[in-house]
């Protein structure tokens, strides 16, 4: 009888740990986007600014809330907001959905309590600190990247490696929750993994 629910937690590892590969390989068939960092000029944001300048009362004080040097420095703090954010990762940003094809849903919003479990359980491990050091370079790194969409893939490992460690850190106690969980939860990342795949799929 453990064969049932062992083969229904491998159907729902494999269908978390498969999609953002599949969906990367679906958008490179339409190639990366070019690298540009934030540091780039950026003709709408340099207008955006040059029309918020006539919102102050004088010159200096204009210059001194309003000047291109925070255009790179606003695109950064945008960029990390964004990468740390779980929305990113379960729910593709919804409800308030950006453009730069940064809408995709990389794991199954059900997968989310094995993430949080693996997160928590390496954080008490003294020999993973290379796995967040390297979470945390990378996010600053691509955080420097004008648009960051599907560069941002060099973290699906340590991710996979928080996700996994989650699904094996359930207590002995816990395991039929952890069945029952999967056996409801199971549909729900069947279905959104289809529905990315069809949405990501060139047309």
């Amino acid at each position: 009888m453990r064969a049932i629910p062992n083969f229904l937690q491998g159907i729902f590892v494999t269908l978390t740990i498969a999609l953002w590969p599949l969906l990367f390989l679906l958008t490179l068939s339409s190639g990366l986007p070019p690298i540009k960092t934030i540091f780039s000029f950026d003709y709408q944001a340099s207008q955006l600014i040059l029309r918020k300048i006539y919102l102050y009362p004088n010159i200096p004080l204009a210059r001194l809330f309003q000047n291109k040097a925070q255009i790179p420095t606003t695109k950064y703090e945008s960029n990390l907001v964004a990468l740390i954010d779980p929305n990113n990762y379960f729910f593709g940003f919804h409800p308030r959905e950006v453009a730069g094809g940064l809408n995709l849903v990389k794991f199954p919003f059900v997968s989310l309590p094995f993430f949080i479990l693996g997160f928590y359980a390496l954080s008490k491990r003294k020999n993973c600190r290379l796995l967040f050091g390297f979470l945390a370079a990378s996010i600053l790194i691509l955080s420097l990247l004008d648009n960051f969409a599907d560069y941002d893939f060099v973290l699906y490992f340590p991710l996979v490696v928080i996700f996994l460690h989650g699904c094996k850190s359930i207590p002995q106690k816990r395991i039929g929750l952890s069945h029952l969980y999967i056996l409801l939860a199971l549909p729900f990342a069947a279905i959104e993994f289809l529905r990315q795949l069809i949405i990501s799929y060139p047309r």
